[in-house]
């Protein structure tokens, strides 16, 4: 959870980096090395272009093409919308939040 929403406002935190690299890293490349094995040996078939596919249409919030800053941007508006959402005082839960946000 920390890490996604690391990723998003750029901000990192030297313990939730090396926890996000002592859980995430191994897992994943536990789940590559355990794909590739079974796709070496025959029992699947890995369509790699498709999940390249997914994986970008997924992350890919204003569907340029490429994943990078912009996304973010569309990313934190559409968060922003959903917490906002049916709020009385909503513009001051907006700034409280941006505001949160910037100061760590």
């Amino acid at each position: 959870m920390h890490s996604a929403f690391d990723f998003f406002t750029h901000k990192s935190n030297p313990v939730r980096l090396q926890f996000f690299q002592t859980t995430f890293d191994p897992t994943a490349g536990l789940g590559f090395v355990t794909l590739q094995t079974l796709s070496y040996q025959g029992y699947i078939q890995v369509d790699h272009v498709k999940m390249k596919k997914q994986v970008l249409d997924f992350f890919d919030f204003n569907e340029d093409g490429k994943i990078d800053g912009k996304d973010r941007s569309v990313a934190t508006q559409k968060v922003m919308e959903v917490l906002q959402f049916n709020l009385p005082a909503g513009g001051g839960f907006g700034a409280g939040f941006i505001g949160g946000l910037r100061s760590g």
